[in-house]
C-alpha cells in the first residue's frame, strides 16, 4: 500500500484555467460580432439590390421615352402631326426629363446608402477579424497554461514518488532518498 510506503494518495485534480471567464467572454464576443457581420451584409445586398432596381428602372423608362420619340419622328416624317401634337410633344419631353432626373436623384441617394453600407461591412468585417484573433490568443494562451500545469505536476508527482521510494542499498530509516528529473 503507498501509505505503508509514506506516499498519500491524493486525488490530484488538475487546476481550472484561471483566464476561463476571459476565453468565454471573447468567444461570446467574436460570435456577436460574426452576427453582426452578417447583419452588414444583408443591409448590403438590400441598398445594392435597390440600387440595381433604381438604375434597371431607369433604363427601361430611358428605352420606352426612346421608344416613343422614335414613334414621334416617324409620325413626323409620314406627316400624320398636327401643331397640337407637337405641343403635346414638348410638355411630354419636360415631364419625362423631370421624371428622368427623379430617378437619376434616387440612383445618387442609393449608391450613397451602398457606400455606407459597404463601408459598415467592412468595419464589421476587421470588428470580426480582431475578435477571432482575440479567440486564437486566449486559446494558444490557454494551451500553453495547460501544458504547463501537466508538466508541474507530472514533476511533482515524480518527486513525491522518488522521496517515498529510498535508494537501493540504504535502508529506508536512513533516510536517504534518490531524487529521479
Amino acid at each position: 500500500d503507498g501509505r505503508e510506503r509514506g506516499i498519500e494518495k491524493k486525488a490530484m485534480r488538475p487546476k481550472k484555467y484561471p483566464l476561463e471567464p476571459l476565453r468565454r467572454l471573447k468567444k461570446e464576443r467574436a460570435e456577436a460580432k460574426t452576427r453582426e457581420l452578417g447583419t452588414a451584409i444583408v443591409a448590403r445586398e438590400t441598398v445594392q439590390r435597390r440600387r440595381e432596381d433604381a438604375e434597371g428602372e431607369q433604363k427601361a423608362a430611358r428605352a420606352r421615352a426612346e421608344a416613343v420619340r422614335g414613334e414621334e419622328r416617324a409620325a413626323l416624317a409620314k406627316g400624320d402631326l398636327f401643331a397640337r401634337d407637337l405641343a403635346r410633344g414638348g410638355a411630354w419631353e419636360q415631364r419625362v426629363s423631370a421624371e428622368d432626373q427623379e430617378r437619376a436623384r434616387g440612383i445618387e441617394k442609393a449608391r450613397s446608402a451602398e457606400d455606407e453600407a459597404k463601408r459598415v461591412e467592412a468595419r464589421a468585417q476587421g470588428d470580426v477579424a480582431i475578435a477571432r484573433a482575440e479567440v486564437e490568443v486566449t486559446a494558444r494562451h490557454e494551451q500553453r497554461w495547460t501544458s504547463a500545469e501537466r508538466k508541474a505536476r507530472e514533476s511533482r508527482e515524480e518527486e513525491a514518488l522518488a522521496e517515498a521510494v529510498p535508494a537501493k542499498g540504504v535502508p529506508a530509516s536512513h533516510g536517504a532518498r534518490k531524487r529521479v528529473r
